[in-house]
C-alpha cells in the first residue's frame, strides 16, 4: 500500500514530497541530482515552483550513503505541479555514476512554524554584507522576525562552487512562514539553497 497521504489544511497550495531513498550520492551532489530530475521529468531549468532540500546521510570521504526512510529525498513543490515529483516514485536515479533507488513518497503541506532554518542561503560575499541583504530582504516584504546567521557553506555546482551561509529565522508570525517556506530568500532552491524548514532552537 502507498504511503502517499494528503494533508487537508488549506493555508497554503506548497507541499513537501518525501521519498524513502537507498543508495548513495557524490558529496557535491546538487547539479547532480538537478540534473537527474530533468532527465526524469523534463526541463526544470526555469522550474520556480520546485525546491529541493539538502540531502542528509551518513558521509565518508566523498560519498553521502542514504538509509531508506532515515534519510529521505525531499522536494518543496507547489500542488499545480506536484504529479510531476509524484512520478519519480520507484525509479532509479544516477547522480553521475551513484545510484540511489526512491520508493513511494508521502506528501504533506507545510503548515506554520514559529521558527524556520535554511542550512544555506545563496550569496558568495562577506558574511556582514549577507546580514544586510537578509535584512533588507525581510523589510522588502515586511517581515518580522530574530534573524541568526550561521556557518557559511558551498557547494560545487557545474563548474564553480557556489556559496552561502545558514539561516535562523525566530519569532515569527503566521503569515511571514509561510511565505518564507512557499519562496525562500535568493533563489537557487532548485539546488538546495534557500529551504527553510521547521526549526527547533
Amino acid at each position: 500500500r502507498s504511503r502517499l497521504c494528503y494533508a487537508l489544511c488549506m493555508d497554503t497550495s506548497w507541499f513537501d514530497i518525501c521519498f524513502p531513498a537507498t543508495g548513495n550520492a557524490p558529496i557535491n551532489y546538487e547539479y547532480a541530482l538537478f540534473s537527474a530530475i530533468n532527465h526524469e521529468i523534463g526541463d526544470i531549468h526555469q522550474a520556480d515552483w520546485l525546491g529541493i532540500h539538502p540531502i542528509y546521510g551518513k558521509r565518508e570521504k566523498n560519498t553521502i550513503y542514504l538509509n531508506d526512510l532515515k534519510y529521505p529525498i525531499r522536494f518543496r513543490v507547489e500542488k499545480t505541479h506536484r504529479n510531476f515529483i509524484l512520478s519519480l516514485a520507484n525509479r532509479k536515479l544516477f547522480l553521475d555514476n551513484h545510484p540511489i533507488i526512491l520508493g513511494e513518497p508521502a506528501m504533506f503541506k507545510i503548515k506554520y512554524h514559529n521558527s524556520l532554518i535554511s542550512r544555506k542561503v545563496s550569496f558568495n560575499g562577506m558574511k556582514n554584507d549577507f546580514e544586510n541583504e537578509i535584512k533588507s530582504f525581510l523589510d522588502k516584504h515586511n517581515i518580522i522576525a530574530n534573524i541568526q546567521i550561521g556557518n557559511q557553506r558551498k557547494c560545487f555546482i557545474k563548474d564553480k562552487f557556489n556559496y552561502g551561509y545558514e539561516v535562523k529565522f525566530t519569532n515569527l508570525i503566521k503569515e511571514h512562514s509561510l511565505f518564507l517556506q512557499q519562496n525562500g530568500v535568493f533563489g537557487g532552491r532548485r539546488f538546495g539553497f534557500g529551504v527553510f524548514t521547521k526549526y527547533l532552537a
